[in-house]
């Protein structure tokens, strides 16, 4: 039986940090091949980005059982070597934003650099991830997702577009 880590609740950097210290702890035992469940509405995109290249450089094959993965969240399950998804779950895939509060933006409007730099990652990663796969074969998801900057899709979308492998449960 493969071990299994749960990505549950806010994608932030103590929740990467215990599945990395996780995915370690798995990889020493000689298990390169993780099941990673993931339940999350997202949050740090950075910081997801990161941890997608740590673990690919790490060596390991990570397969992804989605339930909820949105915004980060969504970018890790993009990232997993093979994708599973539950019959009614949901991935929502954003193209990068941040809040900047009204102190950040200068008199003359502009939006400081590292909050373009942030977003410009982060909108890279998720059209790659989706290209690596496959599915940003033009199509209306992919029209809605450019034009909107964020894309919902059930289950059976999911697998219509090639990025899960199958729906279970």
């Amino acid at each position: 039986m493969k071990p299994v880590i749960l990505l549950r609740g806010p994608v932030t950097e103590d929740s990467l940090d215990h599945a990395w210290r996780e995915i370690e702890y798995y990889k020493k035992r000689d298990e390169s091949d993780i099941v990673l469940i993931i339940d999350s509405q997202g949050g740090n995109g950075t910081k997801a980005i990161e941890f997608i290249e740590k673990v690919k450089d790490f060596g390991v094959n990570i397969a992804a059982k989605i339930y909820h993965a949105e915004s980060a969240a969504a970018l890790i399950a993009l990232a997993a070597n093979k994708r599973d998804m539950v019959a009614n779950g949901l991935l929502v895939i954003h193209l990068g934003s941040v809040q900047v509060e009204s102190c950040d933006i200068g008199y003359d409007c502009v939006i400081p650099q590292h909050f373009k730099v942030m977003t410009d990652e982060i909108r890279k990663m998720a059209l790659g991830l989706l290209d690596e796969i496959g599915a940003l074969k033009p199509s209306p998801y992919v029209d809605k997702l450019l034009a909107t900057n964020r894309l919902t899709l059930t289950a059976e979308q999911c697998l219509e577009l090639g990025i899960v492998d199958r729906i279970v449960g």
